[in-house]
């Protein structure tokens, strides 16, 4: 099992202990979801995939009027895109 984290943190790696004591082959990786170059590179080091669980999100907390283009955009590529290249890059292995 491949558990994955934009960055590392104390959250991460608790999430991460707990799901290797019950699957000690799993590894742990860091991937920006935003950019489809760290999704495919994230998917070349897996061995195998049998299983793709998108469970990713971001969200900006800024209200709409003070809300960003560049804010926007990367909610768009974590939601939306990021699913999507995600099944993309692990379709040769499914």
């Amino acid at each position: 099992m491949i558990v994955h984290g934009s960055r590392d943190s104390g959250e991460l790696r608790s999430a991460f202990e707990e799901i290797r004591a019950l699957a000690p082959a799993s590894t742990m990786e860091m991937a920006d979801l935003a950019d489809d170059n760290s999704i495919g590179a994230m998917f070349k080091r897996c061995v195998r995939v049998d299983a793709l669980i998108n469970n990713a999100a971001t969200q900006n907390p800024s209200p709409f009027v003070d809300l960003k283009e560049a804010d926007w955009d990367r909610i768009l590529a974590v939601n939306l895109k990021a699913p999507f290249l995600c099944a993309q890059a692990s379709r040769p292995e499914l």
